[in-house]
């Protein structure tokens, strides 16, 4: 496994010899084909880049029949409830922005989530009803995990903040903050 867990050498034909199935919970988690009386899924996106009208369909009454499954990034790891969640399935990672200085280059790269981000994701599930979240990740991996994320604010160049601050018209910074 490489450094994220992902299998760097397996070829296709390892694959059909992997046993999918694994019991959690007392349910079984199978690739194999739902049984006819299982409803199908109704799967709706969530991120921040998302248009607003799109981001407030996990908000609105499912077709009937059907089952909500939301696919969804760390925008839905604050305190928003989506009704009708009972599950959360952690992947442990996140995407996120960091500055190299010696660089001056930002970029994206995935890194762990914190533990608070564990418990915010976990949060999500079962906020109307009882749920469970299942995370992708051992209790070990858990204990490893910083216990806070880093503030965003930090992972920011400077140049950046000043400039966004002047296009706000703030114009002093302190306890006396004021626009023009």
């Amino acid at each position: 496994l490489d450094e994220m867990g992902i299998a760097d050498n397996v070829d296709e034909s390892d694959v059909e010899d992997i046993d999918l199935q694994e019991e959690v919970d007392g349910d079984s988690l199978s690739l194999e084909p739902p049984p006819a009386n299982i409803s199908p899924l109704y799967c709706l996106p969530l991120y921040s880049l998302l248009s607003s009208e799109k981001q407030r369909k996990v908000f609105e009454p499912i077709p009937d029949g059907c089952r909500l499954c939301v696919v969804a990034t760390n925008v839905a790891e604050t305190s928003i409830t989506i009704p009708g969640v009972r599950y959360v399935v952690d992947s442990g990672y996140e995407k996120r922005r960091v500055h190299d200085p010696v660089t001056g280059i930002s970029q994206f790269s995935v890194h762990r989530i914190s533990q608070a981000s564990a418990d915010q994701r976990a949060g999500r599930a079962g906020r109307v009803q009882s749920g469970h979240v299942y995370r992708l990740y051992s209790s070990a991996v858990f204990a490893d995990l910083e216990k806070f994320s880093v503030p965003e604010i930090l992972n920011k160049p400077v140049d950046q903040l000043v400039l966004h601050m002047k296009s706000m018209n703030i114009v002093k910074v302190g306890s006396e903050t004021c626009s023009q």
